[in-house]
């Protein structure tokens, strides 16, 4: 995952995104220890498994005004202009 995080950084990505089962503790703990967070539910996302729903994490890589450091705390959606990167599990 540092790797990943490391390389997005280097592209004009802004944000990162992943989808992990709402059931999956173990998947959504290590997320949030590299920063993301969990800004969405999505209700019958995943078709062969049970429970269906998937929660969406997003991890903010573009630097705040006041660190110049990526913003591991934010949840800010992405405007029309921003460039997203998703990945999915």
């Amino acid at each position: 995952m540092k790797n990943c995080v490391k390389q997005c950084r280097t592209k004009p990505a802004m944000l990162l995104h992943r989808h992990v089962q709402v059931s999956n503790a173990d998947a959504i703990a290590f997320y949030e220890r590299f920063g993301f967070r969990i800004i969405e539910r999505k209700d019958n996302y995943y078709k062969r498994i049970e429970p269906a729903d998937a929660f969406v994490l997003q991890k903010n890589l573009k630097p705040t005004p006041d660190t110049e450091t990526p913003a591991s705390e934010s949840t800010d959606v992405p405007s029309a202009e921003s460039e997203t990167v998703k990945t999915t599990e």
